[in-house]
């Protein structure tokens, strides 16, 4: 990722924004100055930046790369049936499924590559590199699992948490989102509910962290202290309720500390 790009993702609950680019914001402004481009017409829900420095925007089903110039470079139709996603233009796009137990591999022209079923449930993934993904894990007592995608190799697992069971009531998920950076060899997790930011290598070393507030966290946890009364003072005792929320989400800058 060179010093031009920065990236900034927004948790929104409806995402009807035009994409501006190369300083890659989401947002209506027209374009400030000459260097960034308003790519018209392009509505994004998801996007990011892969690893030969191309956009990558998501529209409904539809995944589009685009140049720094704002052109259209290549896009494939993607199924409707997933939770998460994370696109290279080299390597293909990696997906799971909605119930993030499933990780299917399609080609950059959109082929179907491979299928593996999870051991546990995830939420997110980024790509490290052609051969492993990255997942950000819901319930296990790590956050982060760096998976191979061929070969006999076992997944590596990061960031010790604290597991979460079926039985343990009213709880949050772990919601670990991850970006990569496979020019600096460097992956970013980020608990998207605490606020707090681990920077790994791709060989699994803890490089350095962080804390990013959360400004929606007192409300949020408000509001699960009140569940959780209302399901200890009902009848049934043994009912959970285990949401997902993902309020932070990662931007990398060229001069984050690794």
């Amino acid at each position: 990722m060179t010093a031009r790009w920065f990236l900034i993702s927004l948790w929104l609950l409806s995402a009807a924004w035009q994409v501006v680019w190369p300083s890659a914001a989401l947002g209506r402004e027209t374009a400030p100055d000459p260097t960034t481009v308003l790519v018209h017409g392009l509505q994004a829900e998801e996007m990011g930046v892969d690893s030969a420095g191309l956009l990558w925007a998501v529209e409904q089903d539809r995944l589009t790369f685009l140049s720094e110039q704002g052109e259209v470079v290549a896009g494939l139709d993607l199924p409707a049936d997933r939770r998460a996603l994370a696109a290279d233009s080299r390597w293909g796009v990696a997906l799971l499924d909605t119930h993030g137990r499933r990780l299917s591999v399609l080609s950059p022209s959109g082929a179907p590559v491979l299928q593996q079923n999870l051991p546990d449930e995830s939420a997110h993934l980024a790509w490290i590199d052609a051969d492993h993904v990255a997942l950000g894990l819901t319930r296990a007592a790590q956050g982060v699992e760096i998976r191979p995608l061929r070969g006999e190799t076992k997944p590596l697992r990061l960031w010790e948490l604290t597991p979460i069971r079926q039985q343990d009531g009213v709880v949050f998920l772990h919601s670990v989102v991850l970006e990569s950076d496979p020019g600096r060899r460097l992956l970013y997790a980020l608990d998207s509910l605490h606020g707090r930011l681990r920077i790994f290598t791709f060989e699994g070393e803890e490089k350095a962290r962080r804390e990013v507030p959360n400004p929606r966290l007192p409300e949020l946890e408000a509001w699960l202290s009140n569940v959780r009364a209302s399901s200890e003072a009902g009848s049934d005792k043994s009912s959970a309720l285990s949401p997902l929320y993902t309020v932070l989400r990662l931007a990398i800058a060229p001069d984050v500390c690794g």
